[in-house]
């Protein structure tokens, strides 16, 4: 039993030294819902360490764009505006979900954005007044075709 127990130890402060060292990464996008096309989103990478790497966007067709980052000594974080501050060919002219892969001291990070399209009536008068329309046309090619 004792020869055991200097193993079991070892192996004990091996798992300690290696949950003490872990790094805690965070990648945020803000807005996570770009609203219409051609709009914009923060790419936040923050860590408590300090580090080098690169924030890579991939399109829903598939295109991506890359830029490098840096983390100061002692943690904190670096942001980058997409497109704004990426390379050709960084566009959020494609709707649907775009991949945000962050490559940091050797480690990969992933998040997403999204970039919808969507119409919000002003008003329910004017929904109504455009079904009304259609209805008045409608019945107004209905007579028209009565009298021939």
């Amino acid at each position: 039993m004792k020869k055991l127990l200097m193993p079991i130890t070892f192996i004990l402060i091996l798992m300690l030294i290696d949950i003490a060292a872990a790094v805690t990464v965070s990648v945020t996008c803000n807005p996570q819902v770009i609203p219409s096309p051609g709009g914009a989103t923060t790419i936040t990478v923050t860590c408590d360490l300090a580090g080098s790497g690169s924030i890579t966007v991939i399109t829903p067709g598939g295109s991506s764009s890359a830029v490098a980052i840096s983390i100061p000594s002692g943690g904190g974080s670096a942001s980058k505006v997409y497109p704004t501050e990426f390379p050709s060919p960084a566009s959020t002219a494609e709707m649907g979900e775009y991949q945000v892969v962050v490559f940091l001291s050797g480690q990969q990070y992933h998040a997403g954005f999204w970039v919808s399209f969507t119409v919000v009536p002003q008003t329910p008068l004017g929904v109504i007044a455009v079904i009304a329309a259609c209805f008045a046309a409608l019945g107004i090619k209905r007579v028209q075709n009565k009298k021939k």
